[in-house]
């Protein structure tokens, strides 16, 4: 071993038997931060004793702050005279100190490499959509805002990451193959043996509509594919409204219209609509099924559909098929970041053909509970556009508090006139 080598790790030999654990730490991080020896390090909160072995390496007290320049001075006088700071701390450490520097120019290396060898994951000769999709993985390259789940899953564990864009591959060979209509968790299995792992939501989801995505309709592009959603489990609850297919009236839906009883339909029947009709002009909408209860009872004059709290696809399915006609959507949901941004996601998809309904300050006043709402969620209304949901939320945040559609009276006279 040189002298240097051998001077540097009777440095950190030091530092060990005078247990300057705080200091050593502190000085890594900081050799790291900066990549060499320089700068100043602040010896704020060390322990008496470390300040103390230091005042005997350096042979006077340092202050608040350490020039690392002063120190290695400081050791020309010692015994550590040969001793090169970097590589004491690296003998101490028990490993490289890879700089900051060093690691972005490892971790970029890194993600050419596995960019290079997907190519690998291609079972030869490639399909029409297995083709899309290396050209699509080629822009990910490019630009990671493309599909910010992607970087993340990177991030995460590489290893997996191949084994989902396997996945996906396999599943578009599969759709280049003349396979029949599948229903999604049928198309999961196919693949991956589970049912589960292209759930929509996660990544597998994610990375599977990013590859076929194709300038249309984003909510139609797996039907688009013969990739079915299930389209059973998916309901809406209304009343006072009846559906058309090409024929005519669909007949148990006529039925139930005529008898002014609730109905339960799956996305499945709803696809079989061209049009809906409702009782007029206006159709309400809530967030709550006690509300929708209460007005079942009291008002079976009007058209009225539960929201389930959140825009399931059997809900817009509905909307499509009644904004066929002359109708206006008046909108009620709960007085909290959820019930607020469902408002929002109904303006953004249908404009002016929807209204708030018993959404303003005065009744959220009325509906308010004590019910806090955290921090967390209430980033979300940062969300909103619309000037009459700004102006709600203003009020919501300074009282922190959701309001309920519960505890509002729904059945004002003129109400829904």
């Amino acid at each position: 071993m040189s002298d240097r080598n051998e001077h540097s790790k009777k440095l950190a030999e030091y530092l060990r038997e005078k247990e300057m654990v705080h200091f050593s730490e502190r000085l890594c991080r900081h050799l790291i931060r900066l990549g060499r020896v320089g700068g100043s390090l602040m010896l704020t909160s060390l322990p008496p004793e470390e300040i103390n072995h230091l005042h005997g390496l350096m042979g006077a007290l340092p202050g608040e702050k350490l020039s690392l320049r002063s120190l290695v001075r400081s050791l020309q006088s010692t015994v550590f005279a040969e001793a090169d700071l970097f590589l004491a701390m690296e003998f101490y450490c028990g490993k490289p100190l890879v700089t900051r520097e060093e690691r972005r120019a490892k971790e970029l290396r890194d993600r050419e490499d596995f960019f290079e060898q997907l190519d690998d994951l291609f079972a030869l000769p490639l399909s029409e959509r297995q083709i899309v999709f290396r050209e699509r993985l080629s822009l990910l390259r490019e630009n990671p805002s493309l599909l910010p789940a992607f970087q993340s899953r990177y991030a995460d564990d590489p290893h997996k990451l191949r084994r989902d864009i396997q996945y996906v591959s396999q599943g578009l060979r599969l759709l280049d193959a003349g396979a029949k209509k599948l229903y999604l968790p049928k198309f999961s299995a196919e693949v991956t043996r589970d049912p589960h792992a292209f759930d929509p939501g996660g990544f597998l989801y994610q990375l599977l509509l990013f590859s076929l995505e194709d300038g249309g309709v984003k909510q139609h592009i797996l039907s688009r594919h013969r990739i079915l959603r299930d389209d059973f489990s998916n309901q809406v609850l209304f009343y006072g409204i009846c559906l058309f297919c090409e024929k005519g009236p669909i007949g148990f839906v006529q039925q139930a219209f005529d008898d002014k009883e609730p109905l339960i339909l799956p996305l499945y029947t709803l696809k079989q609509a061209v049009r809906a009709e409702a009782l007029d002009a206006k159709v309400f909408m809530v967030e709550n099924a006690a509300v929708f209860a209460e007005l079942f009872e009291n008002r079976k004059d009007i058209s009225l559909i539960f929201g389930q709290g959140q825009l399931r696809r059997a809900v817009t399915a509905l909307l499509e098929l009644l904004f066929t006609s002359d109708v206006r959507l008046f909108y009620a949901g709960d007085f909290d970041p959820e019930g607020l941004l469902i408002a929002q996601g109904l303006i953004d998809r249908y404009g002016e053909k929807v209204s708030l309904w018993r959404m303003g300050v005065d009744d959220y006043q009325a509906a308010i509970s004590k019910k806090r709402i955290s921090p967390g969620r209430m980033k979300k209304l940062e969300n909103l556009k619309d000037p009459s949901l700004i102006q709600l939320a203003e009020v919501i945040k300074e009282t922190s508090l959701a309001g309920y559609q519960e505890n509002l009276s729904w059945l004002r006279e003129g109400e829904m006139e």
